[in-house]
């Protein structure tokens, strides 16, 4: 890598009074500090415990999944409609998978006379 690449590349300081300044100036242009000098171990500690802060947070939290979104169709709703109506009875029993059946049997026939008019 040229010197002059070197140069463009940005470098992080943290200043006396605790401001952590990025630039790819040769010197901070707060307080002066040439590139690549930490002026004391305290501000070395500051940079290092502020990637150790960085990273736990990206462990602890993780960025979300994209979620897909699915779009209902209108036989979907027609089921929904039909699942509501048979889970408002509560004399309706059966397992989920019948009942799962019966809301698609019942939006398949309203299609059906939908399309029949």
């Amino acid at each position: 890598m040229a010197a002059s690449d070197k140069q463009d590349e940005p470098w992080t300081h943290v200043c006396k009074t605790g401001i952590e300044v990025t630039t790819t100036m040769d010197k901070c242009p707060q307080c002066g500090i040439p590139r690549g000098f930490f002026q004391t171990n305290y501000e070395l500690n500051l940079l290092a415990m502020k990637r150790y802060a960085d990273i736990l947070t990206q462990r602890l939290e993780p960025p979300m999944p994209k979620v897909q979104k699915e779009v209902l169709d209108l036989r979907d709703q027609f089921a929904i409609a039909a699942l509501t109506g048979i889970l408002a009875k509560p004399s309706t029993g059966g397992l989920p998978e019948e009942i799962a059946t019966q809301c698609y049997a019942m939006a398949d026939a309203m299609m059906e006379a939908r399309d029949n008019g």
